[in-house]
């Protein structure tokens, strides 16, 4: 991060105003702060400690930018002079964004280290600290610490204040099985148990840190978390045991709830004055379902588990902080597990229109598994209507994992994911239905307005197969989807091997450009080299979390890193420009 208060220094001035036009009243220091990675360390024996400089640089500049002043201001400097604070003095602006970037002066158009603060009102005569995370340009770093616990299957809600509250999850899976069949080899198909974890903490985007905090009242994992506008978090169902097979049964996910239990049946409330949890029991039981906060200011589930016979829900659930989970009168047309909620207001503010898709069951001769509901808003009960398509591509909607993104006020592109029956196969004189094509790497468009299923005509597939992966909408002047992580393939040898899931995590990222319908790597000029042509994160995870931080950063948190590791680790992605040709403000 950097640290600083207001001194004054020299500036270089980029405006349609001239420089002397700006009454600069406002001032402040900065002490640059930098993530930890071990990719480029120069001097394999001698690397940087936490916090200093990498070798690859020996310069920085700070950017202050006012859109309504429109007003660039910068500086350059020695990362001599950071140590004792680097000085900038700026205009009263309510909007000001300031921007690092450091690079070697053997490359001064080169941009390697990068960082952004959220934006920064300041009045005449301000001396202010500000602080920012200091990651790579375009690529992955590791926080400033780990996690106090390792996590899949956890939330990540950034709050009102800009920290990210992190809360239960799967730490550690035991030597439990969950099957039935068992012998002194082993059980087929092979499952074991986990336990959900207490656990909450809280990641401090202004220090790159973590900080432990209260304990959830329940332990609970596959649950929801969802942001009150009154800053409160809202923490829904889920369960207190997971099991992860190897081999699942027909038509079911890898991973269940062991039981509804008082995880499923109860709601907690997160109070981020306090840091304290209170718990709410309800009249409904969810596991594995979405959470949508409606403009009409209640929460709706959709999908899930609410029962032991670990059937999919289809009914709608509403909760009311006050009172927990109880059931409404709408229902989806299918019952889901995990569905994706495509919330088209994200590119159209207008919208009062989402999409509830996947995690549903092909059943062809059903027609069944070949759709997704549309649920609108615009009156004081939700409506449902499904949309069916006759193409047989259409089945992918049914996809477990998958990444869902609209792209206009219409349109929406599914991404990967997982079909829960796919393939079958013969084991121990028995035939089973596994996993054993995924995961995918298709990619289609679907219209709420038509029948027609199309695909980007640049390139029709993701570059890599994930499923579980993550995806987020990086805004800029030229939309672009990031997508991290997510399980990339299948142990071959998993009807054999003792881990406890048979899908191997990725450490692959790729950006959908929207405007151009393509997918693509991420190729940051002057960073590029034959050992590492596109960046990659420095961990494999599926089951992670993806959270934009105030400073447009994008966090990423724990998922599995293996086949049996839980990862505590998190990484920041900075999406900025290293790019000579390409404006600070691209992004």
């Amino acid at each position: 991060m950097f640290v600083g208060r207001a001194y004054v220094l020299g500036i270089v001035c980029f405006s349609l105003l001239s420089c002397s036009e700006v009454e600069y009243s406002s001032e402040f220091n900065v002490k640059p702060y930098f993530g930890v990675s071990k990719k480029y360390v120069c001097d394999i024996n001698n690397p940087p400690k936490i916090g200093e400089a990498p070798c690859d640089i020996d310069s920085f500049r700070l950017c202050a930018h006012s859109e309504k002043l429109n007003v660039i201001i910068c500086d350059e400097f020695s990362i001599e002079e950071g140590k004792s604070g680097a000085q900038l003095r700026l205009p009263e602006a309510d909007d000001f964004r300031i921007f690092f970037q450091g690079f070697n002066k053997s490359k001064p158009d080169v941009m390697l280290w990068c960082g952004a603060t959220e934006k920064i009102a300041l009045k005449k005569g301000d001396k202010k600290d500000v602080s920012v995370f200091i990651g790579r340009c375009s690529d992955f770093v590791f926080t400033r610490n780990k996690m106090n616990t390792s996590r899949v299957f956890h939330t990540a809600t950034l709050l009102k204040d800009g920290r990210v509250l992190i809360v239960g999850g799967v730490s550690t899976v035991s030597l439990d099985s969950c099957d039935a069949e068992c012998d002194g080899i082993g059980c087929k198909p092979y499952c074991r148990l986990a336990n959900a974890i207490p656990d909450a903490e809280i990641y401090d985007y202004k220090k790159g840190e973590f900080q432990k905090i209260g304990k959830l009242n329940i332990p609970r994992a596959l649950h929801s978390a969802t942001l009150l506008e009154d800053g409160r978090v809202v923490i829904v169902g889920g369960s207190r045991r997971v099991k992860l097979y190897l081999v699942p049964p027909p038509d079911k996910p890898f991973v269940m709830p062991e039981d509804i239990d008082d995880a499923s049946l109860s709601i907690e409330i997160f109070d981020p004055q306090s840091n304290t949890f209170k718990k709410v029991q309800g009249e409904v039981s969810r596991a594995m379902h979405s959470a949508y906060l409606a403009h009409n200011g209640k929460i709706y589930i959709f999908g899930g588990i609410g029962n032991s016979s670990g059937e999919f829900e289809s009914n709608i659930a509403e909760v009311d902080p006050r009172f927990g989970m109880k059931n409404s009168e709408i229902s989806l047309t299918v019952g889901r597990v995990m569905p994706n909620i495509i919330d088209f207001s994200i590119v159209d503010p207008t919208s009062n229109t989402i999409v509830v898709a996947g995690g549903s069951i092909i059943d062809e001769s059903k027609n069944k598994g070949n759709s997704f509901d549309i649920v609108s808003f615009s009156d004081v009960t939700p409506s449902i209507r499904e949309h069916k398509y006759s193409s047989k591509d259409s089945y992918i909607l049914s996809s477990l994992g998958s990444s869902m993104m609209p792209v206009n006020s219409g349109k929406f592109i599914l991404c990967g994911g997982m079909l829960m029956r796919d393939h079958k196969l013969s084991f121990d004189g028995r035939d089973i239905f596994v996993f054993s094509q995924n995961p995918l790497d298709l990619a289609y468009y679907f219209d709420i307005n038509n029948n027609s299923v199309s695909y980007p005509e640049r390139n029709r597939n993701l570059m890599y197969k994930r499923s579980f992966s993550q995806s987020v909408y990086l805004y800029s002047k030229n939309p672009r989807i990031l997508f991290v992580g997510g399980f990339e393939s299948v142990n071959s040898e998993y009807l054999t091997d003792s881990s406890f899931i048979p899908f191997i995590p990725s450490r692959s990222v790729e950006l959908f450009i929207v405007n151009s319908d393509l997918f693509d790597s991420i190729h940051p000029y002057g960073i590029v080299d034959a050992a590492s042509p596109v960046i990659k994160m420095n961990e494999g995870r599926a089951g992670h979390t993806l959270t934009v931080l105030p400073d447009q950063s994008v966090l990423i948190i724990g998922g599995f890193s293996s086949g049996r590791e839980i990862s505590n680790t998190a990484e920041i992605f900075e999406p900025y420009p290293v790019d000579k040709n390409e404006s600070l403000l691209v992004y």
